[in-house]
């Protein structure tokens, strides 16, 4: 993904557009015959560019490579590699997720790749825990698609528990309104509330 691509025009720039624009960028790069097969601005200011075959994205993620594309698409560009979120049910409390080297250890007792764990962080916050609550539900970015469905096929362990893991499924927007769905309350043009149950 692309983030700053803001001094880029994303805005003037949509759909194929923005694709075409992306691509000749690559190709005075000389990656001749290597396509981009879809580029979709973000809310963010970025782009979300996925491309056409193993081999451009190979090429794309060598660092030098990386650079020059970002200084073509403009000042302050860089590319970001996508990170694949999962969520491990029921994890023991003595995981801090604040703590870098919980994570290496993870990785470590599940021989993952050293840093294969990004980002870690509780499902709800600590100050809504019960105060007998024993395990939590834990949220870890990795870095790599075959390292997460590795963790949702086998599990984890995590402080000597063996826990289940499951890619995070995004939920689904709902009105408060009017209890439809697909928009938020703000945007709703129903005339009168109706009750959630």
């Amino acid at each position: 993904m692309l983030e700053g691509a803001a001094g880029f025009e994303v805005s003037r720039l949509v759909g194929l557009e923005l694709k075409k624009e992306l691509e000749r960028i690559l190709k005075n790069l000389i990656l001749e015959g290597r396509k981009i097969q879809s580029a979709i601005p973000q809310k963010n200011k970025g782009i979300l560019i996925e491309m056409e075959n193993d081999h451009a994205a190979t090429w794309i993620n060598e660092v030098d490579n990386r650079e020059a594309f970002c200084r073509a698409v403009g000042p302050d560009v860089a590319v970001k590699s996508r990170t694949y979120s999962i969520i491990a049910y029921n994890t023991p409390l003595n995981v801090d997720p604040d703590n870098q080297r919980h994570g290496e250890e993870i990785c470590e007792v599940n021989h993952l790749e050293e840093n294969a764990i990004i980002a870690m962080r509780c499902a709800k916050p600590i100050q809504r825990r019960s105060p007998g609550q024993k395990t939590a539900h834990l949220i870890l970015s990795v870095a790599d698609a075959n390292i997460a469905n590795r963790a949702i096929a086998n599990g984890l362990t995590i402080c000597s528990c063996r826990v289940y893991v499951d890619k995070i499924r995004k939920e689904l927007t709902r009105c408060l309104k009017c209890q439809g769905w697909n928009h938020f309350t703000a945007e709703c043009t129903s005339a009168t509330d109706k009750c959630g149950n």
